[in-house]
């Protein structure tokens, strides 16, 4: 990270990131507590086994390069939108705009599906979104309040846009209450940026997926779990909203295990400041434990919310398991 005075650092993902993440600090004090933690950027989440192998688990398109403009939006014609449907366009209405509808009553959605690597379509295809980057100039400051740090768009931003990935190290329940057992706050909801994503599935893919565990009600989820607390990239400065202003979607592209896209719950202005439900990520079911006191019965602290919306629920939710 290279400072370049008047407390501004350009670009926190040095160049990772199709455009630059500002960061505003107010002090260097705060500058180096923050970066003791937060020790590298990445734009998309580390799954193990992905970084030796790179094969692809889906098959790909035959869109060629000079028409997938065209053909990689059209499920007559396109393998990947056929199979899969097109989140995308912003005609018909769009998929992703459905899905955005379902959010509030927190029906079960799927997740979507990019063109992938072994597609021949090019990388200008307009079904390769998330796996680009963000493409929205975002700034990442100190509120000066008990929220911490936040993230606010620097342009305005349209209902369904993508704005950026969660993004981190995708680990095992197991590995994770041993991570927070060493920092001392296992058990706990407090300081812990670890999203847990949900997805129930049919029997049929049982096999074949990463992390399975069966629910409350008997079902199977395939359950993914993303620690940003030290390898991440900006999303892990998006601060809970009961409000919120954002989506997170699962995003496949190579690999059974999914990336989790942010994308705008509603018009979102210039300048406004990012959240997202900690309790409404998709699938979360029965797990999140609600916020309804200080305290668990078990004794298990938690953290006020502090995010202001009329509607608030009072304290964050966290994952029990975790």
């Amino acid at each position: 990270m290279q400072t370049v005075g008047g407390g501004i650092i350009a670009d926190i993902s040095s160049g990772l990131e199709p455009v630059p993440v500002a960061l505003e600090y107010s002090s260097q004090e705060k500058l180096d507590e923050l970066q003791a933690v937060h020790t590298r950027y990445i734009v998309h989440s580390i799954i193990p086994g992905r970084e030796d192998d790179r094969a692809c688990y889906y098959d790909g398109c035959d869109c060629s390069s000079t028409s997938a403009t065209n053909l990689c939006l059209n499920e007559s014609r396109c393998g990947c939108i056929a199979m899969h449907g097109c989140y995308y366009t912003r005609t018909n209405p769009p998929l992703l705009t459905l899905l955005l509808d379902l959010q509030p009553s927190n029906s079960p959605t799927p997740p979507i599906y990019e063109c992938n690597s072994s597609c021949a379509c090019p990388p200008t295809c307009p079904n390769r979104l998330v796996q680009h980057g963000c493409r929205v100039p975002m700034r990442v400051f100190h509120t000066g309040t008990a929220r911490g740090w936040s993230v606010q768009v620097m342009r305005a931003v349209r209902r369904g846009e993508f704005v950026c990935e969660y993004a981190g190290e995708v680990v095992r329940a197991r590995e994770i209450r041993k991570r927070r057992w060493g920092e001392g706050s296992e058990g706990t909801g407090t300081g812990n940026y670890v999203l847990c994503l949900r997805e129930y599935v049919c029997v049929w893919l049982l096999l074949i997926l990463y992390i399975l565990e069966p629910s409350e009600n008997g079902a199977q989820a395939l359950r993914t779990n993303i620690d940003p607390t030290t390898t991440a990239n900006l999303g892990r400065y998006i601060n809970h909203s009961c409000s919120p202003n954002l989506s997170l979607f699962p995003v496949r592209v190579d690999s059974v295990v999914p990336l989790v896209g942010m994308f705008a719950y509603r018009d979102i202005a210039e300048g406004e400041e990012l959240g997202f439900d900690y309790a409404g990520v998709i699938g979360y079911g029965d797990e999140v434990t609600p916020s309804n006191g200080e305290e668990t019965e078990n004794g298990r602290t938690r953290c006020l919310c502090n995010a202001g919306a009329g509607v608030c629920r009072g304290w964050l939710p966290f994952d029990a398991r975790l």
